[in-house]
């Protein structure tokens, strides 16, 4: 059973001036319970079939395996030269633009995908920080929201480029800095912001590389990286038509937990971010074992390692390859 509960409009911040628009905010908790009482007095089971093992990965194989892993993470994440940006605080999720019988199944499926790869949520009530927007006039909405909610765009030197992207789903991303120090790693009060438009555009600096300072640290470490603050997300309600929304919901849930190149070609590789322009009948319908291979890697990972891209890499081979 779904527990839905919808926080006061006025606890939440603005995400378009629309009244009409109807913000829907809640944890579901799900739970499962199953008991079974076997009958004593029926006969014996046949003994199940035997599955014969499967056959170790040939060595050409397993290469072949670890280029296209290799490909895929760096196509996702970007060029190995800055952290990955994550979350390290709890994901306070926050959708409107569809009315509360429709936009409940879809948060649902949202925060389902998030708790099975174990991210933390923020309990009911929490300020949210990832925000998603469906708009059959995104372009009005983004615009509106830059007049409204300055604040929830940060840098938006690249916010008309933001704009004019025609795409189903754009994301734009905020990171704090957190560096090191010998005690512990500690956030500024200054902030930084990022978008969409790319692995590059990730820092109010261009995207320059947070480089070696610190000779306490071994030059294998960053000095620093950028989590994820706040995360906004909007649909193109005219460009999703015909897709199943908890499809949507995992495409948004899969941009949104780390920075993703949404431009990039992704090939054939099996991923739900090729919703969006894989053929009708290819199209994935969820995140795909290397999707969730892939957050669940990168969440294990140490965000200030430089061969963090690597590690990846090669822990997700062995996932995908057991």
């Amino acid at each position: 059973m779904a527990n839905w509960k919808a926080m006061p409009t006025q606890q939440l911040p603005t995400l378009v001036a629309n009244p009409t628009i109807k913000v829907l905010v809640g944890l579901c908790l799900l739970t499962l319970a199953h008991a079974s009482l076997a009958d004593p007095t029926a006969p014996p089971a046949a003994a199940a079939t035997q599955t014969p093992p499967s056959l170790p990965m040939s060595k050409q194989a397993r290469k072949e395996l670890e280029r296209q892993v290799k490909s895929f993470v760096s196509n996702v994440t970007g060029p190995p030269y800055d952290p990955v940006p994550l979350w390290r605080t709890p994901v306070c999720p926050a959708l409107a633009g569809l009315p509360k019988s429709e936009g409940e199944p879809v948060f649902a499926q949202l925060e389902r995908t998030m708790r099975a790869l174990g991210i933390p949520l923020g309990e009911i009530g929490c300020r949210p920080n990832f925000q998603i927007v469906v708009s059959s006039q995104p372009e009005e909405s983004i615009a509106e929201m830059a007049k409204t909610q300055p604040e929830a765009l940060g840098d938006t030197r690249h916010l008309q480029s933001f704009i004019s992207k025609a795409q189903p789903v754009r994301v734009w991303y905020n990171t704090e800095l957190a560096e090191h120090t010998s005690a512990a790693l500690v956030m500024p009060a200054s902030r930084t912001y990022g978008t969409g438009l790319g692995p590059n555009l990730g820092t109010t600096g261009g995207g320059a590389a947070i480089t070696y300072v610190d000779p306490t640290r071994p030059r294998f470490y960053f000095s620093a990286y950028r989590p994820l603050v706040g995360v906004i997300a909007v649909v193109d309600l005219r460009r999703v038509q015909g897709f199943d929304w908890n499809q949507v919901a995992d495409y948004v849930a899969m941009a949104g937990l780390t920075r993703v190149n949404l431009e990039a070609n992704f090939g054939d590789a099996p991923t739900i971010l090729r919703l969006f322009s894989a053929a009708n009948t290819d199209r994935p319908t969820g995140l795909s074992d290397w999707d969730k291979a892939l957050l669940t890697e990168l969440y294990k990972s140490d965000p200030q390692s430089r061969s963090q891209r690597l590690e990846v890499s090669m822990h997700m081979t062995n996932d995908i390859a057991l």
